[in-house]
């Protein structure tokens, strides 16, 4: 009999990608190009997510053979999607839970550590953002609850070195790549959607949602720029170019 902490070489090993949404973000994201070209001989992935609008990403991973549960948290303090973790975990017989929020891992990392050892998973978690990013109270749980994992991630340095000293010894910095051919197929659109939007083929553009992400990449473009250089900062909600010139910004040294 194959046993859960000691498979045999044929068995796949069964892992939960658990996040607090599936909606067009950069983690949710980085989800559908790691369901690519993941290893499906040797592993078995299923997705748990907690906020049951953002469902976005759902049908891209079903297309690729997997799974996505909501486990329907979506209020922070309504912690009984922990207790739907807990069942799902022991019913699926995971193996390693692989989470990609700081606030679900705090939750997650208390409720696993509750199961019998034989039925407990490892926990691998990835920090996708800077720490300062985060809510104190999340920041807080973070820091009190990351001893509970068996391996820990991030995604840049930056974001390694925002961490507290005791967490940042025990991340392991992972640079996740583009998907060549993916961003290769875009470009045949490239010219024809520029033109529908005015925006000159030499301009830098940097697509804003709102999030501290997309306000960071502008901050980005606009400090490497050449003075002069126009930079349409696109909404997403709002198709009319904004145009910014770097000259325009002071940056402190």
């Amino acid at each position: 009999m194959t046993d859960r902490h000691h498979p045999e070489a044929h068995h796949a090993i069964r892992v939960l990608w658990l996040i607090k949404g599936l909606g067009p973000g950069g983690a949710e994201r980085l989800l559908v190009s790691q369901a690519q070209v993941r290893d499906q001989r040797g592993v078995h992935v299923r997705v748990a997510y907690l906020v049951p609008w953002k469902d976005h990403l759902v049908g891209e991973l079903a297309d690729q053979g997997i799974e996505s549960t909501c486990l329907d948290g979506p209020r922070e303090w309504d912690l009984r999607w922990a207790g739907r973790l807990r069942s799902l975990v022991r019913r699926e017989r995971i193996e390693v839970v692989h989470v990609h929020s700081p606030y679900v891992a705090a939750v997650a990392r208390l409720a696993l550590r509750t199961l019998r050892r034989s039925d407990r998973p490892a926990i691998v978690v990835t920090e996708h953002n800077r720490w300062p990013r985060h809510a104190p109270v999340t920041r807080l749980a973070n820091r009190l609850t990351i001893g509970l994992d068996d391996a820990d991630l991030a995604v840049s340095e930056d974001v390694r070195a925002t961490m507290g000293p005791r967490a940042r010894g025990r991340v392991e910095v992972l640079i996740h790549g583009v998907d060549l051919s993916t961003a290769a197929a875009l470009r045949a659109g490239r010219d024809a959607v520029r033109s529908e939007l005015g925006i000159d083929p030499a301009d830098i553009v940097v697509g804003i949602d709102g999030s501290d992400n997309s306000i960071a990449a502008l901050a980005w473009a606009l400090a490497v720029a050449r003075p002069g250089t126009s930079i349409e900062a696109l909404s997403v909600w709002d198709t009319s170019p904004i145009a910014v010139g770097a000259d325009q910004f002071f940056f402190p040294e």
